[in-house]
């Protein structure tokens, strides 16, 4: 949630609908490469995704992936 929030007030500073919006440094691109489809986590349900883990960090077979949130239901 933490990127998505940073992204919109990129955005927002960047069409000038808001002006002196406070945000991180941007961070140097880290390009990783996924094999296989078992790199991949699938849902059966409709919804927003939030990950358990911090983008990059190692994780464990059985960890917990994440939070479906619903996004039609308040």
């Amino acid at each position: 949630m933490e990127i998505a929030e940073e992204g919109l007030w990129r955005v927002l500073r960047e069409y000038q609908i808001v002006s002196g919006a406070r945000t991180m440094p941007a961070q140097q691109t880290r390009f990783m490469q996924v094999r296989g489809r078992g790199a991949f986590v699938y849902m059966m349900s409709n919804g927003m995704f939030e990950p358990a883990a911090d983008l990059g960090a190692t994780v464990q077979d059985g960890q917990l992936a994440g939070f479906i949130h619903a996004i039609d239901q308040p």
